[in-house]
């Protein structure tokens, strides 16, 4: 089946250039000054048509030949219809971050049944454009028709105990196979357990999940002598799931020990410009009592503020001995508080709240932070950083039609894509110092600085924002 991408978060673009006039808005239905707007034209489906695999994670996805006016979108602007004679699906659609494609989430889907894919006579392009057919030989027919199938992983025996502690179990199975996957590397794994003699609940939430073609697992927090037994089930990229393996029954280890390692030393966090939504924690191995050779777990705990980690919930717990974390799913550009306790196998945790020191701030990610200021895309809210002073902010921000943005961008700057700006001479990656695109925003002359023809300018600590992206070396992160 092909991949299928989650639709990305609408992003950011900056170019600024002199002229542009806040009174003008996106013309919508035909066109500007009698002139008929160019249709907008299919150039790609995602599926292609035919025999296709479907699950809880499908999705369809249509490229445009322009910027899809996000109005005319309306509830169903992908229309897939059983055949014959069924009903649209439901579902959510989107518009993804380049604006050209438009995503379609159904609720349900089944297998081993026949769709077909249409396009709403409704949607527009951003410039008012109608529907029409592509001329290029390989631009896609309509409707697209779709055979569909679902075909879970298969999952080999061999599921067993590789170790027991007070408080956890680790188990290693064998990988299993898809036709998405041969090999298995694109798989992953819900693992289960429940302590006997209460049956799995495969419906609910498992007690671990792992990256794709990671073959073992540790299940953590477990109660000291106690009976579980465990089950593993792989599921493919379309989110389809295995049978569930055999179970193993195992028992933790009967708590004797009651003291805690003592705390980990010199914690340090490391920043990956290329990696916005998370950061690497290191420290100095801590040592259990009363055996220093025991092996030794760590909780990593992070707060939006100082003193407010919540010593219940870590963020993740390392396999024993491990000296560095990668704590995930974080927000870009935000400020974390990090402490990293030491936690022995009995599940004795100390107690130390010594935060981590800085650097503590995830980078600035373009698609997060910098395009959503520039471009205002849907669902953005633009007091975040455009004040209410200002009579510029409208759809689109400094990307919008007439400004930044189509076949003739003020000051030949396109402000929709990471290539048009950072191709431009407006920045220069590693120095917002020496970036005409942050001296314009940071101007005090009102005829030089950017964005012109508003009563104010963009808040200060936006502006500092895209600066520290430059500073991080400007990446399409």
């Amino acid at each position: 089946m092909p991949k299928l991408a989650t639709p990305g978060i609408l992003g950011l673009a900056a170019i600024w250039a002199a002229g542009c006039s806040s009174s003008i808005h996106p013309v919508r239905g035909g066109g500007t000054g009698g002139v008929q707007a160019e249709p907008i034209v299919a150039k790609s489906v995602e599926p292609p048509g035919g025999s296709t695999e479907v699950g809880p994670r499908t999705e369809f996805r249509v490229l445009f030949s322009d910027d899809v006016d996000a109005e005319t979108l309306g509830d169903r602007p992908l229309v897939v219809t059983e055949v014959p004679g069924g009903q649209p699906l439901d579902g959510q659609s989107s518009l993804a971050a380049d604006r050209r494609t438009v995503v379609f989430h159904p609720s349900t889907i089944r297998a081993g049944a026949s769709y077909s894919l249409t396009i709403s006579p409704d949607l527009r392009s951003a410039a008012g454009g109608v529907v029409g057919s592509g001329s290029d030989a390989g631009d896609p027919s309509f409707p697209v028709a779709y055979e569909t199938f679902a075909q879970p992983p298969t999952l080999p025996p061999g599921l067993e105990l590789v170790e027991a502690t007070t408080s956890s179990l680790r188990l290693q199975w064998n990988a299993a196979t898809d036709n998405d996957s041969a090999d298995g590397s694109a798989l992953d794994y819900l693992v289960y357990a429940a302590p006997t003699p209460s049956p799995i609940d495969f419906d609910g939430a498992p007690a671990s999940t792992t990256d794709p073609g990671v073959t073992t697992a540790v299940i953590s927090r477990l109660e000291p002598g106690t009976e579980y037994h465990a089950a593993v089930r792989a599921r493919d990229p379309a989110g389809n799931l295995s049978a569930p393996s055999e179970e193993v029954i195992a028992r933790t280890v009967s708590a004797e020990d009651h003291e805690p390692p003592t705390p980990p030393g010199a914690v340090a966090i490391e920043v990956d410009p290329a990696a916005p939504h998370a950061l690497k924690v290191r420290w100095e191995p801590a040592k259990d009592r009363p055996d220093p050779t025991a092996p030794v777990l760590y909780n990593v705990y992070v707060a939006l503020d100082s003193g407010a980690q919540d010593f219940n919930l870590p963020a993740m717990t390392t396999d024993a001995g491990a000296t560095v974390a990668i704590v995930k799913d974080l927000e870009p550009d935000t400020e974390y508080f990090v402490v990293v306790r030491a936690m022995d196998t009995t599940g004795n945790e100390e107690d130390n709240r010594v935060e981590a020191p800085a650097p503590r701030r995830t980078p600035v990610s373009y698609a997060d932070n910098v395009q959503k200021i520039l471009t205002l895309p849907d669902g953005y809210d633009p007091s975040l950083c455009w004040p209410t002073c200002t009579n510029y902010v409208q759809p689109g921000g400094c990307a919008r039609v007439t400004c930044h943005t189509g076949a003739r961008p003020a000051g030949g700057l396109d402000l929709r894509t990471y290539e048009a700006t950072v191709g431009s001479r407006s920045v220069v990656p590693g120095s917002s110092d020496r970036s005409l695109l942050i001296l314009r925003m940071r101007s005090t002359n009102s005829g030089v600085r950017m964005p012109r023809g508003g009563t104010c300018n963009l808040e200060s600590g936006c502006i500092d924002a895209i600066a520290r992206w430059i500073d991080q070396g400007a990446i399409n992160n």
